[in-house]
């Protein structure tokens, strides 16, 4: 009977947590907020009509230079809500 009642509060204990953890993100970041998604990549004309034409979001084409490699690169931005954004990961493959 004791092992019972700890794991019920070890269970009770990780709902409790999760609970706190998203009230906190509300908290912070709102109910609908938004990311902003950074893509670099030579293949950014590709990336950019696939993310227009499947997920209907525009992009924005930035261009950058890598400091490292000293090379210049197109750099797309593009906001998206939080739970779209496996979407864009998915696209950019």
């Amino acid at each position: 009977m004791a092992v019972f009642k700890q794991i019920e509060i070890a269970l009770y204990s990780a709902i409790a947590i999760y609970i706190m953890g998203k009230a906190i993100d509300i908290l912070l970041e709102g109910i609908y907020f938004s990311k902003m998604v950074y893509v670099i990549s030579d293949k950014y004309q590709e990336i950019a009509k696939k993310i227009t034409a499947d997920v209907q979001r525009g992009t924005t084409g930035l261009y950058a230079k890598g400091m490292y490699t000293n090379k210049e690169k197109m750099l797309l931005l593009c906001v998206v809500r939080k739970r779209r954004s496996n979407c864009y990961s998915q696209n950019c493959k």
